[in-house]
C-alpha cells in the first residue's frame, strides 16, 4: 500500500559525496547500508493507522483463501515479530491459527 503521491522505490546514490572525495564508487557494503537507511526511513513515514489498516487487509484477504486453507489442516504458517516499522503479520497468523495452522516464529540468538 503506498501513501497518496508518493512513488514506492529506493533511491539508492552511487556516487554520494562520500564516493566525490574519494574519488570513485561507494562500496557494495555503503550502498546497502544507504537503502537500508532508506528502507527504514520510508517504514517509518507510514502512519500507525495506515500501517494497521494494511495488516488487518491482509488478515481478511486470507478469508477469500479459505476452502483451499481448509484442505491444509495442521499446516504451518511462519511469520515475524515485526520491528522498526516492518509490516505486522500478526493478524494473518491468528486468522491462520483459528483455521488449525501451527504458527511458527524464528528464534534469534
Amino acid at each position: 500500500m503506498r501513501l497518496a503521491n508518493r512513488p514506492a522505490r529506493l533511491r539508492p546514490s552511487l556516487y554520494g559525496r562520500r564516493a566525490q572525495r574519494r574519488g570513485g564508487p561507494v562500496s557494495l557494503r555503503e550502498i546497502k547500508q544507504h537503502m537500508r537507511r532508506q528502507a527504514l526511513a520510508a517504514r517509518r513515514a507510514v502512519p500507525a493507522a495506515l500501517a494497521a489498516a494494511a495488516a488487518h487487509r491482509a488478515a481478511r484477504l486470507l478469508d477469500a483463501l479459505g476452502p483451499a486453507l481448509d484442505r491444509a489442516p495442521g499446516g504451518v504458517a511462519s511469520g515475524y515479530w515485526p520491528v522498526r516499522g516492518e509490516f505486522d503479520p500478526r493478524p494473518m497468523l491468528d486468522r491462520l491459527a483459528g483455521r488449525a495452522f501451527v504458527r511458527a516464529l524464528p528464534v534469534v540468538t
